[in-house]
């Protein structure tokens, strides 16, 4: 691929490109290969007949077909039920989160991050036990909500196709040249997709604040909406290559092809734009690893990385159900902010220069935020905005 890239590749643990379909089907071809080397009677699974021969032969013993047959028939598993077995009880954890267990261990002590882990245990043990919610949430996976699906019934119609996982983060900017002070980015949600599955139902899979609200100043009408029409343009910066998502008329000053492409000119770089309802992800090409950006609303900016490509064998894709997808698989445990007044409502407003509050800066909930700002007729107390 002959595209330009953001970061260089050699900087970033991350993969050669990849054609996600050719690389489907060179795997789901060797599926079927070792298929037809698979014993007589075209199962993978060896009979339980001659597994049981076989190690009779190790032991030089032997036994007739029928005894064989009849020991075969007693081995059952369903014999180790039991009438007084306790009913299976099916039951759904919403959120757990795990507990740290001071050990001591003398394996991997020279590791730097194992010292680490223990000065923190120590340090949590003795002083405050808040400290784990602290530090939780910056442990890859351990901040993380797992959602799992039951499978559906598979429809008859079905074509496989490789499943993909996508990892998406909150809204992030980053100037190259420059040095990070923002911090990381911060994991939103985790996907499953189908390499039949175009780009912009993933586009629309996509969450984020600015879609639900556009943060504009309305403390004259606090009931005025704020939410968008629509999702708007966007755009996937994959590899090196610009994917348009046009379905919405473009906001003044938005039109991200002509934008890209005229930039593109300036610095002697050809841009390729395609557009994003035509092309499905077995159509292009990816890194594992490497960051991609999600733009929309102008200036609102994603990062996403493909970390998996999963060739399911044949066997298993009735586990597969197209409808189902995009599938969310993890959620990020996002910590709330509480209302600064009653300290009981999570905060949905937020205040700037107001001069009756303890700081320039002021989260409220909708209970408090209209009682103490505005009159019994909807009138605004003081300036603040």
């Amino acid at each position: 691929m002959d595209s330009k890239l953001i970061y260089d590749s050699n900087k970033v643990i991350c993969s050669e490109p990849v054609h996600i379909g050719s690389i489907f089907i060179k795997y789901y071809l060797s599926f079927f290969k070792e298929n037809l080397k698979a014993p007589a009677g075209g199962d993978n699974v060896i009979n339980l007949q001659d597994q049981i021969k076989d190690c009779l032969d190790s032991c030089n013993k032997s036994m007739t077909s029928e005894q064989i047959q009849n020991l075969e028939e007693r081995c059952d598993i369903n014999f180790l039920a039991s009438e007084s077995d306790q009913p299976i009880i099916n039951f759904n954890i919403y959120k757990a989160r795990k507990l740290y267990i001071a050990q001591e261990t003398k394996l991997g002590t020279e590791l730097k991050t194992i010292q680490c882990l223990k000065d923190f245990a120590d340090k949590a043990d003795s002083t405050d036990s808040n400290i784990h919610l602290t530090a939780e949430r910056y442990l890859k996976y351990r901040s993380n909500v797992m959602i799992e699906h039951e499978p559906r019934e598979q429809p008859a119609s079905y074509n496989a196709t490789a499943v993909i996982t996508i990892r998406s983060y909150f809204p992030y900017r980053h100037d190259l040249g420059i040095r990070n002070t923002k911090g990381l980015p911060k994991f939103d949600r985790e996907f499953k997709i189908l390499g039949s599955t175009k780009l912009t139902e993933f586009r629309d899979a996509l969450s984020c604040r600015q879609d639900l609200d556009t943060g504009e100043e309305k403390s004259l009408d606090p009931n005025k909406s704020t939410t968008p029409e629509n999702l708007g343009a966007a755009l996937f910066y994959i590899n090196g290559v610009v994917y348009i998502d046009d379905r919405y008329p473009y906001e003044e000053g938005y039109d991200y092809g002509q934008s890209l492409q005229k930039w593109g000119h300036r610095k002697g770089m050809e841009i390729k734009v395609y557009d994003m309802g035509e092309m499905c992800f077995n159509d292009i090409y990816v890194r594992l690893g490497y960051p991609n950006v999600y733009q929309h609303r102008g200036c609102c900016e994603h990062l996403f990385v493909f970390s998996d490509i999963e060739c399911t064998p044949p066997e298993f894709m009735n586990l597969v159900n197209q409808f189902d997808y995009p599938l969310v698989t993890s959620v990020y445990n996002d910590c709330k902010s509480y209302c600064m007044i009653c300290y009981k409502y999570m905060a949905t407003w937020v205040t700037l220069n107001n001069l009756r509050t303890m700081s320039d800066e002021f989260l409220w909930c909708s209970r408090c935020f209209t009682r103490y700002n505005y009159t019994t007729c909807g009138k605004k107390v003081g300036e603040f905005s």
